[in-house]
């Protein structure tokens, strides 16, 4: 099947997924062995890095889910999905990927900036930031390329049609922005708490 604009990922996400746990889990069991219950700060670092993962994937979920009913050709072209019976559960699980994979990394983010590492409760608050500029600037990336049809690809209106063409650029501008927006609340989320964490 051939792919117009976008990717397809087809490294075993379980096996790196799994990997990433087992590895989480030694060094839990390496602190709880050498650190003293007060200076055991791992299992708390790594637990708010699985939760941001978590609302991540819901995110993603629910972006996919969307989108998907805007444009099917999106995920079948720009992401190699094949249209079968399992072609809605192969969009929600490509959302629960991104998503977990994108939220894992913001954790990260925000745990690494943060100077009072026996703290991180504080910082769920600050995921928020993400998931809100992610969601305003996908839609609003989505309904000005719909609008406007500023981006035209060759490629998408040969093998689609204008009309299928059209929707197709909506979804990819909107999956766009939802990045953009959200490396921007990791952007600016990070520096807040490196700011108000060193005070």
């Amino acid at each position: 099947m051939s792919v117009i604009p976008g990717t397809s990922c087809h490294i075993n996400y379980e096996h790196r997924l799994i990997a990433l746990l087992v590895f989480m889990s030694g060094m839990v069991i390496y602190d709880f062995v050498k650190n003293p219950p007060g200076q055991r700060q791992r299992w708390r670092n790594y637990g708010f890095i699985l939760a941001a993962g978590l609302i991540g994937a819901a995110f993603g979920l629910g972006v996919d889910l969307c989108t998907s009913q805007i444009s099917v050709d999106y995920f079948i072209h720009g992401k190699g999905i094949t249209y079968d019976n399992s072609f809605m559960l192969n969009v929600m699980r490509l959302g629960l990927k991104a998503g977990f994979s994108a939220g894992a990394v913001t954790g990260c983010v925000f745990v690494v900036v943060n100077a009072d590492k026996s703290r991180v409760d504080y910082l769920f608050p600050y995921l928020i930031l993400p998931l809100l500029l992610a969601m305003f600037a996908g839609a609003g990336l989505g309904c000005f390329q719909f609008q406007t049809g500023w981006i035209t690809q060759r490629e998408v209106i040969a093998a689609l049609g204008l009309f299928r063409a059209k929707y197709f650029t909506t979804v990819w501008m909107t999956h766009v922005g939802v990045y953009a927006g959200g490396l921007a609340g990791i952007l600016i989320g990070g520096a807040t708490i490196y700011s108000h964490s060193r005070r």
